[in-house]
């Protein structure tokens, strides 16, 4: 059997669960190499609801928490957003959707 977690060689989104979430998603992603990385969530017509700017280098599998709350801590709307990790070399980003 297949017990181990396979390692992504590359910066990625692994999951985003639970997806639909309510009250909170739990982000699991993997970074590359050891970079800073900032994460931004935005709106489904692009505006930047949240970020959070990691100032120390970080690298291999790593977890990030939303509440659904934007950078002012207001709960948001229902609806998708789209999460986006920024590191060295790569942007990855997924859909995500919120149910209140």
């Amino acid at each position: 059997s297949n017990s181990h977690i396979e390692v992504p060689m590359e910066t990625s989104i692994i999951s985003c669960y639970p997806n639909p979430f309510n009250p909170y998603i739990i982000i699991t992603y993997n970074i590359e190499r050891y970079s800073p990385v900032d994460l931004f969530i935005y709106n489904i017509i692009g505006q930047e609801v949240y970020s959070f700017k990691n100032s120390e280098f970080v690298k291999g599998i790593k977890q990030f928490k939303w509440d659904g709350k934007d950078n002012y801590g207001n709960q948001l709307s229902s609806g998708i957003y789209i999460i986006e990790i920024h590191s060295y070399d790569s942007i990855v980003s997924q859909k995500i959707t919120l149910i209140k």
